[in-house]
């Protein structure tokens, strides 16, 4: 019998330890980014695709914004080629997502560049944008039924796409985008943290079906891919480069990132210290040297940002600057120190409505598992008090970076609780990968 258990072990070792070379690593961000785009875990909520009609799995209501303002942008009588833009169908009740040429609202609140990203790609082949025509629906209803794994296949791809005419083509091309963009940065990190070994493939499959990644993969307006970029930084910044990068890496990716939304702030300004408590030793004069330099990066990032959003505002509606700051800050108030319609801080409602969060789904694998956030949750605390691998403080990294939203944007983040399981993905469920990867080398290296 312990001859079988060290047969087994040298075999799973021999597969961990396999050196995968770039081919292969290509094949896989692409076959990754089709199964995100597909959504292959089968993961949405009803906020999301309201019961199949709506295509975004997480958040339609942000994902139509883009939507509307690019076919605005090109069919549109009012408001072209300005800030971003509400329907009158977002003033009604139930919300109508549908575009509507006439009674367009400003929508100023974030500078959106990605959304001049599509309309440039747009612009290379407009004619079937413009001139939108109806299409064969492509779904499970097309296809004849070949067996229960390919109905499986079937529900959670065909059905997914929601085709219906020619300008569904370029929404589902920008949607498919987001997912590689996403595919190829969280291959990026585990491959490089894993030594481009393929534990490290099968860490990313992992992390692929955790359900924030899941759902937030191909949102035209989250781009999700944007807040795990400090994660590709994180093996640069731990090298012994200059310290100037420290400053320049974080100041012009967070000055990318502020330019597509200033969602979740804080936890990505705090994303990029991790390099700092991946030190088992935090109390170094060399990290304190890190530590300010990278707040500096952020922080000037940001203002060189917000700088450039309002003269981009004043510009596009013809009014001065101060009228574009309140024009772009208006809600700012409401969601970082407002109490509307949220439960009151650590009240008996807040802890309930935390049971609820943490209950849903954390990661979801097709046809075997799923396990919720609060196994997560519990197994991070576990490995901070046992100090696993070593990592105590990656864990404390782990729950800085996720309460900071609730510190930080309280009213926001209770008021649209599926943003929860986004960050929750990069802070907490990292925390536990984090580990997981360092289990595994220790064990089987």
């Amino acid at each position: 019998m312990h001859s079988l258990a060290i047969k087994y072990e040298d075999i799973i070792k021999k597969i961990l330890n396999k050196k995968i070379g770039l081919f292969f690593i290509t094949f896989f961000i692409f076959l990754s980014a089709i199964a995100l785009w597909a959504n292959f875990s089968n993961q949405s909520t009803l906020y999301g695709t309201n019961y199949g009609t709506l295509d975004d799995q997480a958040d339609s209501y942000s994902e139509y914004i883009i939507r509307n303002s690019l076919v605005n942008d090109f069919i549109g009588n009012e408001n072209k080629n300005s800030t971003l833009i509400f329907t009158d169908g977002y003033t009604r009740e139930p919300l109508d997502f549908s575009y509507y040429k006439f009674n367009t609202i400003i929508y100023s609140h974030s500078r959106s560049i990605q959304r001049d990203i599509y309309y440039k790609l747009i612009k290379i082949a407009p004619t079937n944008f413009i001139n939108d025509q109806p299409i064969l629906i492509l779904n499970s209803y097309n296809l004849p039924p070949t067996g229960w794994l390919t109905y499986r296949l079937q529900k959670s791809t065909f059905d997914h796409f929601n085709i219906k005419s020619t300008r569904d083509i370029y929404f589902q091309f920008f949607r498919f985008l987001n997912c590689f963009l996403l595919a190829l940065l969280i291959t990026i990190f585990f491959v490089t943290l894993c030594e481009r070994k393929m534990m490290s493939l099968l860490l990313a499959i992992l992390y692929f079906m955790v359900s924030g990644v899941a759902l937030f993969s191909s949102n035209l307006f989250i781009c999700s891919w944007a807040i795990f970029i400090p994660l590709v930084c994180f093996f640069f910044l731990r090298k012994n480069i200059s310290a100037m990068y420290y400053f320049f890496l974080p100041f012009f990716f967070s000055y990318l990132y502020f330019s597509i939304h200033y969602l979740f702030a804080s936890t990505f300004a705090i994303l990029w210290y991790l390099p700092i408590f991946f030190d088992e030793k935090i109390r170094t004069k060399k990290n304190a040297v890190k530590f300010v330099l990278i707040s500096l990066g952020v922080i000037f990032g940001f203002f060189a940002e917000v700088i450039n959003h309002i003269n981009f505002v004043a510009e596009k509606l013809n009014i001065d600057n101060i009228q574009a700051f309140y024009s772009i800050f208006e809600t700012a108030r409401l969601r970082l120190l407002s109490l509307n319609n949220v439960p009151f801080p650590f009240g008996l409602s807040f802890f309930k409505s935390m049971i609820v969060r943490f209950s849903s789904d954390g990661i979801k694998i097709p046809l075997l598992v799923s396990l919720s956030k609060m196994f997560f949750l519990i197994t991070l605390l576990f490995i901070f008090k046992k100090n696993l691998c070593n990592m105590r403080n990656v864990c404390i990294w782990s729950f800085l970076a996720y309460f900071s939203c609730y510190l930080f944007s309280y009213q926001h983040i209770m008021v649209h609780d599926i943003y929860d399981s986004l960050i929750f993905s990069i802070t907490i469920q990292l925390g536990v990968f984090l580990v997981l990867a360092a289990y595994l080398k220790k064990r089987f290296y």
